[in-house]
């Protein structure tokens, strides 16, 4: 496997370090957050329409971050879903400490989990080099 950031996104490496600055700075509860993988419909540019892989922080499985490409989206949890569409069935979800032994073992920030891995990136981003 290899991560991501080949396709120009960094949505995985923004998730574990978005959810250590959550920690760290913030004070939150580490126990309270998650990083999940999980596969999303693309709503504009070049991902318009495309299911593809894509990575997020979930805070008491109701509040969404999303630190990807520079953003510093908070959502609820059930409108990211919503504009992603997002199937439960289709995410991974991890924590912290799982998301930061998985990635000390694997020497990559995601995804981690196989079966995400092959619907990761769809084969008209592998074409054009992609994003995330």
């Amino acid at each position: 496997m290899s991560d991501e950031s080949h396709y120009g996104g960094d949505c995985c490496e923004a998730a574990l370090w978005g959810a250590e600055k959550l920690v760290t700075i913030h004070r939150m509860n580490p126990d309270t957050l998650r990083i999940v993988h999980g596969i999303v419909t693309g709503s504009s540019g070049p991902v318009e329409g495309l299911r593809y892989g894509h990575a997020w922080i979930e805070m008491n499985s109701t509040i969404v971050f999303d630190f990807s490409n520079g953003n510093e989206a908070v959502l609820m949890k059930e409108a990211y879903y919503a504009a992603g569409e997002i199937e439960e069935e289709e995410t991974r979800v991890y924590s912290l400490d799982e998301a930061r032994r998985e990635c000390v073992e694997s020497g990559i920030y995601g995804p981690w989990d196989d079966d995400l891995f092959e619907h990761w990136i769809p084969e008209e981003l592998a074409t054009q080099g992609g994003e995330s």
